[in-house]
């Protein structure tokens, strides 16, 4: 049988997009990649005619060679070749491929042709990356032995198509990771019957909208160094920058010969353009990670690295770049136009891999980081002349004089260009929700934590697998990465909208962060105190109200035990609180109420508790809002014990039962906190982590059966705690044998401070149980929460009904009969079961 080759492609769970740059085996910013068995091409003519073969009797040898792409291309993308291949005759077995990877080499595409039969077998498609990513196998279009396969691998949103000659081979929904590398992948399976093939790749391009190339002034790619063309022109306290070469990337790590008692170091490389008039931009593609601060996840990088763009006139035009002021503080996105600094700066990742862009079209400038758009103003439209990199670092110098820790973080510079067009603005990497015509509304459970690492890849599958799902954040690159893990964004708006430089960047990172299918809420104010800061809150409120109305705009309460300095009003807790609350209400319009208190002691439990979970619940019914609690998991004091996973479990329960929809674990990890979720010394998780991945996935299985319905009535059975309700003996749902009500004797507190015999004292556990009833009738309860608030023990009780019961299996969301009106209840400490009238189903 005459041999035959097939074409064939695969995609993965991953996608973005590429740049042109020369023919393998050509010079330039090809690399060997992985190998096996191989340690090396041969080469002839441009074609890979073999692979030098280290164990010629391995059953797998392949070789690779690859490229970085710079800037990593975002969005929509097209990816364009030519293999130019022979195979001689039907005596080559092997496969070769042009590979599509992500940053941490997760394949996004990959084209090419492969042979795996020998002899008189019939040549099919591997397909196998594409069983790998559970899309089957596949059968692709015979080739000739020898010819040229023009290729085309295109994305648009989700989806990625792969033509070769005008065909369509596949298409199908794919990642929309950013492609950072470009891979050439050759393998042969050896045989005495088997020959290599020769294969050649020709005008490999991969390009979108912002790839600058048409119209270049200058576009450096460093390796080992800046090139020539870039001169010195300014040293402060420092002989320069040292430079990392080692990994084939350029890498400013710190400055040479620093002065030992300043406290700036600068340098400033400069780069004259010649003249250029009218509409251009200006890239600076830069990969960085700041160095943290063991235990408490914040940098202690204080400094700047900036791309500054003059006039030919030496005017300042425009700069960006990252800035941090703070010596233990988080980095941020600078972006000024004009010679004047003005306005606030906003929050980004710890570390990320993007392209700052200054663009000028008229008079108009705009700057991006990726496809965050930081800044937009009118401009000069005098000519440029000069373009500029700035490298700083600064030291804080406390009271006595003393210099501050300041580490300088390492920057990869790894493309800079300017081009004669304005090109569009960058797409964002995954594809967009329009909810402009939606009005936000809970639609499902919130697990959340408070305080916890900066989020990235690692974390947000931590919190996966811990069943959390929302995540902190500040950007739309930490929605980007909640994305790929499922979670939902709790975004700080970190400025304030006091002026009009602030209010101009807030709204276009807003406008950035509306259309993300990972954003949940707007973070305010945590705690706003009405006579000191609760009008930066209301700005806030009003701002996302007046700009992105489809989102929650999200605040948090004080305790009711707060100093009546806290809560703005006079009187004793509940008075104060009930007063806070109503100007709390009535100013930051809550979409939900969120509270946070925290009461296990080393003396016991403080008494105050369920008072806070009731008068919370009373206020957010009367609003018909969602409520939600932030709930204690560690200590930060010795007159604090850190929370047991049961005593979590217990307060988790508790809530359930109140009709709280949201649990926020305090804290994840955070420093000056123990026994939380990480230990900050090994940065692993905890045995408290370990449980609460049962407790989040209970809380949120339970939470979502009770979704729907309405919280009518809470009462305790046995001891009753402050601002309690009894079991009434008319209720529908009752306990056997009957507990006596008992009050736990705590009287109301006249001031935030515990006085003897108050509510505010720490005392012994309250004994007995919590009954939580629901349903759609406010007038006809239907199902019950029953919980058992001894954390420390089993405990067994029989609930009564008028008639059958069904019980709520939370690891599997489903109902099952008890075979009658009573069911025996077996409950874990601090456990809890839902229950329902079998004919409410």
């Amino acid at each position: 049988m005459k041999k035959v080759l097939t074409t064939s492609l695969a995609l993965c769970a991953t996608a973005l997009t590429m740049q042109a740059d020369g023919i393998l085996p050509q010079p330039g910013s090809w690399q060997l990649g992985p190998y096996e068995n191989a340690q090396g091409l041969i080469v002839s003519n441009n074609a890979v005619v073999g692979l030098q073969v280290t164990d010629p009797a391995a059953k797998k040898i392949y070789c690779t060679a690859e490229k970085k792409l710079f800037p990593a291309r975002e969005g929509d993308f097209t990816a364009e070749f030519k293999l130019v291949y022979d195979q001689y005759d039907g005596q080559y077995m092997g496969e070769t491929y042009l590979i599509l990877l992500d940053e941490n080499d997760g394949m996004i595409a990959q084209a090419g042709l492969n042979d795996r039969w020998g002899g008189n077998g019939t040549a099919r498609a591997s397909g196998n990356t594409l069983w790998e990513c559970g899309a089957g196998n596949k059968v692709f279009p015979v080739m000739p032995v020898k010819g040229t396969i023009n290729y085309k691998i295109e994305r648009k949103g989700h989806d990625i198509a792969v033509y070769a000659n005008n065909i369509k081979l596949h298409e199908r929904i794919a990642s929309t990771l950013p492609v950072a590398k470009v891979r050439l992948y050759f393998q042969e399976y050896r045989g005495k019957d088997f020959h290599p093939a020769s294969f050649e790749y020709r005008d490999i391009e991969v390009k979108n909208d912002c790839t600058i190339k048409a119209n270049s002034v200058f576009e450096d790619l460093p390796t080992a160094d800046f090139a020539p063309e870039w001169k010195v022109v300014e040293r402060l306290n420092a002989d320069g920058l040292t430079i990392d070469k080692s990994n084939g990337e350029l890498t400013v790590n710190g400055f040479l010969n620093p002065k030992a008692d300043a406290t700036q170091y600068r340098c400033v490389l400069e780069r004259d353009l010649g003249k250029v008039e009218g509409d251009f931009t200006a890239a600076l593609d830069i990969k960085y990670r700041m160095p943290i601060l063991k235990g408490y996840y914040v940098n202690d990088f204080m400094g700047e690295v900036m791309l500054r763009i003059y006039s030919i006139s030496g005017k300042l035009l425009a700069e960006t770049g990252i800035m941090d002021k703070q010596a233990i503080g988080q980095a941020r996105a600078a972006a000024y136009i004009g010679g004047e600094r003005k306005g606030d700066a906003l929050v980004i990742p710890h570390e990320l891999a993007k392209q700052f862009m200054i663009r000028r079209t008229g008079k108009k400038f705009d700057i991006y980081l990726g496809s965050w758009h930081l800044d937009s103003l009118e401009g000069s439209e005098e000519a440029i002349g000069k373009i500029q990199l700035l490298f700083q670092q600064d030291f804080e110098v406390d009271k006595a004089g003393n210099k501050k820790i300041s580490q300088f973080a390492p920057f990869t510079i790894r493309r800079i260009a300017v081009g004669k067009t304005a090109l569009p603005a960058p797409r964002p990497v995954v594809e967009q929700i329009d909810r402009t015509k939606s009005t936000w509304k809970l639609t499902k459970p919130i697990v959340a934590y408070w305080a916890g690492p900066m989020i990235d890849e690692e974390f947000a599958r931590e919190l996966a697998d811990g069943g959390w799902n929302q995540a902190w954040g500040c950007n739309i690159f930490d929605l980007d990465v909640m994305y790929r893990h499922g979670l939902r964004g709790h975004i700080w708006m970190t400025i304030d909208p006091i002026n009009e430089d602030n209010i101009r960047r807030l709204k276009l990172w807003l406008e950035g962060l509306r259309k993300h299918p990972a954003i949940h809420a707007i973070h305010c104010n945590d705690e706003p105190i009405p006579r000191k800061n609760m009008h930066l809150a209301v700005l806030k409120v009003d701002f996302v109200r007046q700009n992105a109305p489809e989102l929650m705009h999200f605040n948090n309460m004080h305790p009711f035990d707060a100093t009546n300095e806290a809560l703005g009003h006079p009187g004793d807790p509940v008075t104060a609180y009930t007063a806070f609350m109503d100007e709390y209400c009535r100013r930051l319009n809550p979409q939900i109420m969120s509270f946070d208190r925290y009461h296990f002691h080393p003396q016991g439990d403080n008494g105050g508790q369920f008072a806070n979970f009731a008068l919370v619940r009373e206020r957010a019914m009367q609003l018909d809002v969602p409520y939600m609690a932030i709930l204690q998991s560690c200590s930060w004091a010795n007159w604090r014990r850190p929370a047991r996973p049961n005593e979590y479990y217990y307060l988790s329960n508790i809530a359930l039962a109140y009709g709280y929809k949201g649990l926020s674990s305090y804290v994840y990890a955070y420093y000056g906190h123990w026994g939380a979720m990480r230990d900050l010394q090994t940065n692993r998780t905890t045995g408290m982590y370990e449980a609460t991945r049962r407790t989040n996935r209970e809380f949120f299985s339970i939470a979502s059966a009770l979704f729907d319905l309405k919280s009518i009535a809470v009462y305790n059975a046995g001891e009753i705690p402050f601002m309690g309700v009894a079991l009434p003996d008319d209720g529908i749902f009752q306990l056997e044998p009957k507990l006596k009500n008992v009050p736990q004797g705590l009287t109301p507190p006249k001031s935030h401070r515990a006085a003897k015999g108050d509510a505010l004292n720490n005392v012994e556990p309250v004994k007995g149980y919590l009954l939580g009833y629901f349903g759609k009738d406010p007038k006809k309860p239907t199902h019950v929460m029953v919980v058992n608030l001894d954390y420390d023990a089993r405990k067994t009780v029989t609930l009564t009904a008028p008639s059958a019961l069904e019980r709520f299996e939370p690891h599997q969301s489903a109902w099952y009969p008890v075979g009658g009106s009573k069911a025996e209840l077996d409950l874990p400490p601090g456990g809890g079961m839902l229950l329902r009238l079998a004919e409410s189903k």
